[in-house]
């Protein structure tokens, strides 16, 4: 029989890998932010906006539908000010670190339960001169949808 000569693109198609979509974001806002004085950090007014409702906001206009917001330090009072913000549509998934005084690796271990498939990660306070930039590269989060003008 004779042998028939077939490219492997023929054989096993080549198909080009889309990069999956990515809808959970993972949130560090457990620490004291000492730095700031009494407030916490992640409540820290922001021309009237809390640091961490803006990363929200952030993560809200660029695609993401679950925030896991890793608390500590205040956390209630933190979960408390950030619920309270009704124009705020993210859903956000509140996670307890016991342990947040320990370095924010401990933080992202004490989300490890809850994420399990790709996502960006962020801290509460990522911001440079009042504007909110994921730390993440994702192709979905663009520079424009990380703008205020965007919102």
């Amino acid at each position: 029989m004779p042998e028939i000569a077939v490219a492997p693109h023929e054989v096993f198609p080549i198909r080009a890998k889309t990069p999956a979509r990515v809808t959970d974001a993972l949130v560090l806002a457990a620490g004291k932010g000492t730095r700031l004085g009494q407030v916490s950090k992640p409540l820290y007014p922001l021309v009237g906006v809390p640091l961490l409702a803006r990363t929200l906001f952030t993560l809200e206009q660029a695609g993401i539908e679950d925030a896991y917001v890793v608390i500590g330090y205040n956390g209630a009072l933190i979960r408390e000010g950030i619920d309270a913000i009704e124009r705020l549509k993210i859903r956000v998934r509140w996670i307890d670190n016991p342990r947040w005084e320990e370095p924010n690796g401990v933080s992202v271990l004490a989300a490890e339960a809850h994420l399990d498939g790709p996502f960006v990660m962020t801290m509460s306070d990522p911001h440079r001169h009042g504007v909110t930039t994921p730390q993440c590269t994702n192709p979905s989060i663009t520079p424009s949808a990380a703008s205020p003008s965007a919102r």
